[in-house]
């Protein structure tokens, strides 16, 4: 797709509505929803709980947004984390997370399947703090929070002791200022561990390190459970990444100058991070999972060229259709399937375009009236025994 394919962005940022989506831990009453603007109404193609609304409402000035009943996300936004096709007990990855949204609505509808937890891991110690600050207002507790280089990170070794996420550098996240000044001297000295910085103690959401959170495990009686066993490859990864972000909304004005003003090296160097990313995640899934690649680039070398390459190096890649999230032998019950089946197989399908490869998908402000974004998504194939 052409970088002109979203169309005369500095209009259609003026026109796109704004979406939010209800809080399924703590939801807004009816007349709290009804107050936030006359315009407020249900995305068709979307599942209970997304609006659409006049984007000159103010949604960070509503009650119900600082009491986190209500949260702001585009509606083309979803449909990545939709089509992992997340069943209960899901591991899931989100191997870009910050500045939180997707990862947020994984750990949601996870928890309104009844279990699961989700695995956020990002280079940013600015933005992963404001995706801590998300997580907390919203009441999610199904999360782990990574300050890690996604392109290379792994979870610890499963030593049968211990918790598998123990190889994080230990800092005292609980304390800000301490935290800030014990960050500031890590990334100083070049020395990021490859299991990154774990900020979130998973079963409460207490903001620890990964170094208190054993230590305080260790004191308790037999009877509790004191690990957590390292999965074997996640069931579900997400990688939302980093890109020259012309689809995104907040970049529709800027995006065709700042893309003018980047060097060929600088669009090569991004398209090797992407495929680094795109490799790792991979890597990361487990055969028979389900990876979802998206960028808010309308360039194809950024989306499909980097999904092609990943399929012509891993022959047990395959893609698949992202509006179709059922995944083979997944209980349907209670999986997003039953979430999105009723939407896009008898109703509203999503208002996006193909892409050059089978099963890819754009969505385009001219075309959607949302932020740009274009969706893959592959799974890997159970190897065949010779």
């Amino acid at each position: 797709m052409s970088d002109e394919a979203g169309g005369d962005g500095a209009n259609e940022a003026e026109v796109l509505p704004r979406y939010l989506r209800t809080n399924p831990r703590q939801l807004p009453c009816a007349a709290e929803l009804v107050s936030l603007s006359p315009s407020l109404a249900p995305v068709p193609w979307l599942p209970e709980g997304f609006y659409s609304m006049d984007r000159a409402v103010s949604l960070q000035s509503t009650e119900a947004y600082q009491g986190g009943r209500v949260h702001g996300m585009d509606a083309s936004s979803a449909v990545p984390v939709l089509a992992l096709g997340l069943r209960k007990g899901d591991h899931a990855l989100d191997m870009c997370c910050a500045p939180g949204g997707k990862m947020l609505l994984a750990a949601d509808l996870l928890w309104k399947l009844g279990g699961g937890e989700v695995t956020g891991v990002d280079a940013s110690a600015a933005r992963l703090s404001t995706a801590r600050s998300l997580l907390r207002r919203s009441g999610a507790d199904n999360c782990r929070l990574v300050l890690a280089d996604a392109t290379r990170w792994r979870p610890g070794p499963d030593s049968g002791e211990g918790q598998w996420w123990e190889g994080g550098v230990p800092l005292c996240a609980a304390n800000p200022r301490k935290f800030r000044r014990q960050l500031a001297k890590l990334l100083a000295s070049d020395t990021l561990p490859v299991t990154g910085v774990h900020l979130v103690e998973p079963e409460s959401g207490a903001l620890r390190s990964a170094h208190k959170y054993s230590k305080r495990c260790s004191g308790l009686s037999a009877e509790a459970p004191t690990s957590t066993p390292a999965p074997v490859g996640f069931s579900a990864v997400l990688v939302d990444a980093e890109c020259t972000s012309e689809g995104h909304v907040r970049h529709l004005r800027e995006g065709q100058k700042r893309r003018r003003d980047d060097t060929e090296e600088a669009a090569e160097q991004l398209v090797e991070l992407q495929r680094a990313l795109l490799s790792n995640g991979y890597k990361l899934l487990r055969p028979g999972g389900t990876l979802v690649y998206s960028t808010c680039s309308f360039q194809e070398r950024q989306n499909e060229g980097v999904v092609r390459h990943l399929l012509e190096t891993e022959p047990e890649a395959v893609l698949a259709d992202p509006l179709h999230p059922h995944v083979c032998n997944h209980d349907t019950q209670h999986s997003t399937e039953s979430l999105v089946r009723t939407q896009w197989s008898e109703g509203p399908r999503p208002p996006c375009q193909p892409g050059s490869l089978p099963h890819t998908l754009y969505f385009t402000p001219k075309h959607s009236s949302t932020s740009g974004l274009f969706v893959a998504k592959l799974q890997k194939r159970q190897q065949s025994r010779p």
